[in-house]
């Protein structure tokens, strides 16, 4: 039998499987879910060029799951929870640290001169529904098996509906294809309501935090998976 040519595999590679594997035999941490932090950037740069910025800080760009700027001067990375504090810490020894100021849900980042006459709800429906179409575009590019536990955690935490998830599971595209001045003013409020149900811009109105934590067997064994080689990612448009 002729041997076959097989791609070596690199050290640091075969740890991150290892890694990969072990976690399907651990209880579901605390801090378990996703979520989105921002830092500041000088502009809004290919995804690419951002990704080699942060292999050369040391940051495993695997564990960035996407990459999307919500505002001039500002970039999103959406990781696991469980990735949040090493990617700080990592930052931080190059004096860099995150924005914590920027709310994607404040109307005061609609940018856009048409929000200008809208009254102030409107203004944050539209801005609540700007970032639910960011999170189904991260949701669409993200890979898979990622993917999956994405969707699920966004669908567990009420940002997206189980028809979404449904979808998502089915493998089709759920990225939004039109603007939102293109849709009803009944689906755009639909939208929005459903986005809003833990919206961290009602927190103070609501008076109770919404921390996003969950507890679901399937979505740990779709993370369990969730080091293995990285893929290039689309940037998230506006």
């Amino acid at each position: 039998m002729k041997n076959r040519n097989r791609t070596k595999v690199s050290a640091a590679t075969l740890q991150k499987r290892k890694e990969a594997a072990a976690r399907a035999f651990t209880t579901p941490s605390e801090t378990h879910g996703f979520c989105f932090k921002y830092f500041p950037t000088r502009g809004r740069k290919p995804v690419s060029d951002q990704r080699k910025n942060l292999r050369q800080l040391g940051i495993d760009n695997s564990r960035i799951l996407d990459i999307h700027y919500p505002d001039t001067n500002v970039v999103g990375f959406l990781i696991h929870n469980d990735y949040a504090t090493e990617l700080l810490d990592l930052m931080k020894q190059h004096n860099l640290e995150p924005n914590t100021k920027f709310d994607p849900h404040n109307p005061q980042y609609l940018r856009d001169k048409k929000y200008l006459d809208m009254s102030h709800d409107e203004q944050i429906i539209q801005a609540d529904l700007i970032q639910y179409n960011r999170i189904l575009r991260a949701i669409n590019y993200v890979r898979q098996p990622v993917k999956f536990a994405v969707a699920r955690f966004f669908c567990h935490t009420q940002v997206i509906t189980p028809v979404i998830l449904h979808d998502v599971l089915n493998r089709h595209n759920v990225a939004p294809k039109q603007s939102s001045r293109e849709l009803s003013s009944d689906r755009t409020k639909a939208a929005a309501d459903q986005f809003r149900i833990d919206s961290p811009s009602d927190k103070s109105e609501k008076g109770h935090d919404t921390e996003m934590i969950i507890d679901n067997g399937q979505l740990e064994d779709q993370e369990a998976q969730f080091s293995n080689s990285g893929t290039t990612h689309t940037p998230i448009p506006q």
